[in-house]
């Protein structure tokens, strides 16, 4: 198991925390492999033992601070061997990035042409994208994990994943936004789309849409779990007619939450 992989089954295990709880502790055990090193985050994980042990702890931290947040054990990191200046730290990342490219990784600056991006790879693993701008975006990728860090603002937008963890982050699809999880986590900073559909077969949909809720419409469904769309909560479905936009949301077992930005 990767760094990558182990936070991304620890998010899932705490998903029914508060959000500001559960960033403050998936930002701290990220800062905690960080400190170790790259060189040691196996011995990380073997320490931490497994993200089902971390959630357990978590949840189990007893007594609350008194600004309401969970206190939970946290483990001292590791002494790092080395206290490299943060620019040669920058170039060692900078490296590792064009060696992956060169054994078969895909880069978004190989991938334009003209308006349209296409990102597919028949491998599996972490990637990720700052600011893009384009006429079409396509993302298809097995499983792994696929992460905006920046703005993207395109015409239509369509991510197909099998099994993994995809945060769209700060997305604009003027005409259309797709997303397609089979098994996972999707999550969106803000949607931003006349036309939004979202289907997860087995996992966990969270995200914030553009706008207000009464721009919307809806056709949502979850087979075994909840449902939550602004102010309203369901453990079947949820359908409104009347809205500018228009969201389709299908989640088989888990849970879904569409909060809204106005």
């Amino acid at each position: 198991m990767s760094k990558q992989e182990f936070l991304y089954h620890l998010e899932t295990l705490l998903m029914d925390l508060p959000r500001e709880e559960r960033e403050d502790a998936l930002d701290y055990y990220e800062q905690y492999f960080e400190a170790a090193g790259p060189e040691r985050e196996a011995e990380v994980i073997r320490e931490l033992g497994s993200p089902e042990r971390v959630s357990e702890m978590i949840h189990s931290g007893g007594s609350q601070d008194s600004a309401g947040r969970r206190v939970y054990e946290r483990p001292v990191p590791p002494p790092r061997k080395s206290r490299a200046p943060l620019w040669i730290a920058l170039g060692v990342i900078g490296v590792g990035f064009v060696l992956l490219l060169a054994v078969g990784f895909l880069s978004f600056a190989e991938l334009r042409t003209e308006n349209t991006v296409r990102y597919s790879t028949g491998n599996s693993g972490y990637f990720e994208t700052g600011n893009l701008e384009a006429e079409m975006l396509s993302v298809t990728l097995p499983d792994g994990l696929w992460k905006n860090n920046g703005t993207i603002t395109v015409g239509t937008a369509a991510f197909e994943m099998n099994d993994g963890y995809l945060a769209a982050g700060k997305l604009k699809a003027s005409k259309a936004l797709t997303i397609s999880v089979k098994d996972g986590v999707i999550s969106g900073d803000r949607l931003d789309s006349p036309e939004i559909s979202i289907e997860c077969h087995d996992g966990l949909v969270r995200g914030t849409l553009a706008g207000t809720q009464e721009e919307y419409g809806w056709q949502a469904s979850v087979g075994d779990g909840i449902l939550e769309i602004g102010d309203q909560r369901s453990w079947n479905s949820l359908e409104k007619d009347q809205g500018e936009r228009r969201l389709e949301l299908s989640v088989n077992d888990g849970a879904a939450k569409i909060e809204f930005e106005g």
